[in-house]
């Protein structure tokens, strides 16, 4: 989870919030030691355009 703030002054102006999944990523850095991937957890590579279309199809239903 992403989330960044803009301010005016001392007040939040703008709030930008997303979301993140590691697809295919294998390294971390050491720091990041509960970091994992779709590819680290099933073994698999991802397409990533094919993944992107199935995500966003999902979101629709919601």
């Amino acid at each position: 989870m992403l989330i960044e703030n803009t301010f005016s002054g001392d007040r939040i102006k703008n709030s930008f919030v997303g979301i993140g999944i590691n697809i295919n990523q294998e390294t971390f850095p050491a720091y990041l030691n509960n970091a994992t991937s779709l590819k680290l957890e099933t073994g698999l590579e991802y397409d990533l355009d094919l993944l992107l279309k199935a995500i966003l199809d999902e979101i629709k239903k919601i």
